[in-house]
């Protein structure tokens, strides 16, 4: 109820004699008396305990007499108070943020400059995990961003097509792709997924490294996350056959066509 330390005195004093039996209230000046409270100053403290509510008034054989008003009211009153007013502030406090409520977003992003900006974004909002996936000389242009997030904290662990150089905590290499290889790969130039809640998905070959969808829907999100840890479990794989796994290579890209080769053959 927010009481002042006079207030605070002369509810206490109105409240120690409302259980007595027939209590018909006390004056001015019996309140003055028992809570302490100077006289000059008491009939002010009792109308701003009135007007707070913490206390009632009423006249009884000619004077002025006061009444406290049930502990148990009060609180409930307080809490309903609490509660609105946290209802109200919420929204307002969003708007001087310049939050709404969240909003799912998916967006074609044109231009490879607006590409690399996007990716930034992405990099400086992470909180806890950042994936990358792409060509070594795209992921070297987001190099800073990469290294800024980490720094902050941020885990980052990247799958390159090709040997990079980035200070992130883990690059993992898979076969490189040279400048020629064939635009039917499917290979993703640059995806770059923050949290599994945002990301930036580069259109894989045929398609332009001048185009790449940026969204923050969950769903989308966490599934270009999937193809990231994918091609980390792959490299890995790869990795720890050795030579063995060259054996696999001609099956793999038997199976690499049902995607990007318009005819497959037996």
């Amino acid at each position: 109820m927010g009481l002042t330390d006079n207030e605070s005195r002369v509810f206490v004093a109105l409240l120690s004699g409302s259980g007595r039996w027939g209590f018909e209230g006390m004056t001015g000046y019996e309140v003055a008396k028992r809570s302490g409270v100077p006289r000059a100053k008491v009939y002010e403290v009792l109308r701003s305990l009135v007007d707070k509510g913490g206390a009632l008034t009423d006249v009884r054989g000619g004077r002025d007499r006061y009444f406290a008003v049930d502990p148990g009211e009060l609180l409930r009153r307080d809490v309903e108070q609490a509660t609105r007013r946290a209802a109200e502030l919420g929204p307002a406090l969003d708007r001087l943020r310049g939050e709404g409520p969240p909003r799912v977003r998916l967006e074609t992003v044109e231009g490879y400059d607006r590409v690399l900006a996007a990716v930034d974004g992405v990099c400086g909002r992470a909180v806890r995990r950042l994936f990358a996936l792409g060509l070594p000389k795209h992921l070297s242009r987001a190099a800073e961003s990469l290294k800024v997030a980490r720094r902050r904290g941020v885990l980052v662990f990247v799958v390159s097509y090709g040997s990079v150089e980035l200070d992130v905590e883990r690059v993992f290499v898979k076969h490189p792709v040279s400048d020629d290889e064939p635009v039917d790969s499917g290979v993703q130039w640059l995806t770059v997924v923050a949290d599994n809640v945002e990301a930036v998905i580069g259109q894989p070959a045929p398609e332009p490294t001048e185009s790449a969808i940026w969204t923050t829907m969950p769903t989308l999100a966490a599934t270009a996350g999937e193809l990231v840890r994918q091609q980390v479990m792959g490299t890995e794989l790869f990795r720890l056959l050795d030579e063995r796994a060259i054996n696999l290579n001609p099956a793999l890209a038997g199976l690499q066509a049902m995607w990007f080769n318009d005819r497959i053959g037996r």
